[in-house]
């Protein structure tokens, strides 16, 4: 289990015992040296690892048995910066996709944190993000009550907009 505080700090826990593991985990912005807020965190799908992104567009990756950083640190780019706010991990575990710009998202290689595939745009900035089980669609779900489903290679909708009716604040896809 991985837990957020208000300041940014990431925690892991045992789902078993209950216990923490290691330290609290900080972002730290390498090239000016302060901590800066973990906004986003998934484990990968073989729960081996953890990764964060920060406010910053820092991506950091930690190691779940330990709580230590891998020192695999990424810099986004600078339309990622401060519109880090959904991330989901395809089951593959080379690829996910996250918020690049306003109302806009990507698939990408989550190793590179390159793209993978077109960007879409979605109809409202403030969006949540799922991806299917096999990969090839995600879903996003905004605060205006739609939901669109993406083909991930082609980046076209996959299906019409469902119309949830109220603000999606939480998205799976099965």
């Amino acid at each position: 289990i991985a837990t957020r505080s208000d300041d940014g700090s990431v925690q892991l826990w045992d789902a078993v015992t209950l216990e923490q593991v290691g330290e609290p985990m900080q972002h730290k912005n390498r090239q000016v040296g302060v901590w800066v807020k973990a906004c986003l965190m998934a484990f990968t799908p073989d729960c081996s690892r953890l990764r964060t992104e920060g406010a910053d567009g820092i991506v950091h990756f930690w190691d779940t048995e330990t709580g230590n950083s891998l020192d695999e640190v990424i810099q986004s780019e600078k339309e990622v910066k401060r519109n880090v706010r959904a991330l989901a991990y395809c089951p593959d575990g080379w690829r996910a996709v996250r918020k690049v710009g306003w109302a806009k998202y990507q698939m990408f290689d989550a190793d590179r944190n390159k793209p993978v595939g077109p960007a879409v745009n979605t109809s409202q900035n403030w969006v949540n993000v799922a991806i299917s089980s096999d990969g090839a669609r995600f879903a996003t779900g905004d605060g205006g009550g739609l939901i669109q489903v993406w083909d991930a290679v082609e980046g076209k909708l996959a299906m019409e907009t469902i119309v949830h009716g109220g603000v999606v604040a939480a998205l799976a896809f099965s």
